[in-house]
């Protein structure tokens, strides 16, 4: 399935311009020069369950976001959240 998956998103992103993408598909994040961006989508009923506290939701968001800009030797500064 893996593979599936990755074929995929190389046959998407070979039709894509980068857009100023210094390193992107395929890392945790993106970098744009020196700045990485990190974004995750969570959805109720697979990365949490329905009525589960808006809190905990948004920790659970952060965390995954932090971790993956630390993941490519980032450090965290910012955050901004669409909800």
């Amino acid at each position: 399935m893996k593979n599936k998956e990755f074929s995929l998103i190389e046959g998407i992103t070979s039709l894509l311009d980068n857009g100023g993408v210094t390193l992107g598909v395929g890392d945790d994040a993106a970098l744009f020069g020196e700045t990485l961006i990190a974004k995750d989508i969570m959805v109720e009923g697979v990365h949490f369950t329905k009525g589960a506290p808006l809190l905990n939701i948004m920790r659970k968001l952060v965390t995954a976001n932090v971790s993956d800009i630390a993941a490519m030797g980032g450090v965290w500064l910012n955050m901004h959240s669409l909800v």
